[in-house]
């Protein structure tokens, strides 16, 4: 067992299943949008898991307009995070995009080759966070529906 970021303990056996392609979990509802008590927009969506008792179990995307081309994903339950990607962020050793998962009890750090790449510059080109978040989902065998709705980060903050 891995101690969350809230202090519980997460159960790494139980979060491999979470992540196991033959049982995929999917998205429940659409990304809604609200502003958090800094300058930082949280995207979040439910998740529906077929086995095991999960509560709040959902996918985050946090951008800040100050930097966003530096923002970060998480797939989370109320006792921490179980995968996360930060883009172009620094985690030494790694310069820039980066994921984080629970390996055998320990977190591990790794450069992902499955993310579209997001320029350092002030402007994010349209479609880069919908498809940074497909990926990001698709690595944690979420399956989108097709009745799920993107909106943009400044749609619905």
């Amino acid at each position: 067992m891995t101690r969350g970021p809230s202090g519980s303990w997460i159960d790494n056996e139980q979060t491999m299943h979470l992540v196991d392609p033959s049982t995929p979990t999917a998205l429940e509802g659409d990304l809604i949008w609200t502003q958090t008590e800094t300058t930082t927009v949280r995207g979040v969506v439910a998740v529906d898991a077929p086995k095991g008792d999960w509560e709040e179990l959902r996918v985050e995307l946090h951008v800040t307009p100050m930097r966003p081309e530096r923002f970060f994903a998480s797939f989370v339950c109320r006792a921490g995070w179980i995968r996360r990607l930060c883009v172009n962020k620094q985690h030494r050793p790694i310069d820039g995009t980066h994921k984080h998962r629970i390996v055998a009890g320990a977190e591990d750090c790794y450069e992902p080759d499955d993310i579209p790449p997001v320029l350092v510059q002030p402007d994010v080109p349209p479609g880069t966070y919908e498809a940074v978040f497909r990926a990001f989902v698709a690595e944690c065998t979420i399956v989108v529906p097709s009745t799920f709705h993107w909106a943009s980060p400044w749609e619905g903050a």
